[in-house]
């Protein structure tokens, strides 16, 4: 992971004692535990992590460059037709 943004979770303790015995028994961490629970609920709800042309992508529709503005939304299908 190029970028790491770090999270805080509070669980309750049973839970907590129970990952770390599971993750303790499967020689792993609780880190690892949390981080592979999240990418599975993401995979199963079909939810991609962006690649990064996407990520490129939104950056900069956020700075308002490379897009076009269209003045209503025909206007916009009829381009998405043309380009087709």
């Amino acid at each position: 992971m190029s970028d790491v943004k770090r999270v805080t979770i509070e669980f309750p303790e049973e839970i907590y004692r129970i990952m770390k015995s599971f993750t303790a028994f499967n020689d792993s961490s609780v880190k690892n535990f949390v981080i592979n629970a999240v990418n599975k609920e993401l995979i199963e709800n079909n939810i991609k992590i962006p690649n990064a042309t996407t990520l490129q992508t939104f950056e900069d529709t956020d700075n308002n460059k490379n897009t076009e503005q269209y003045n209503n939304f025909s206007e916009f299908l009829s381009q998405i037709n043309k380009d087709q």
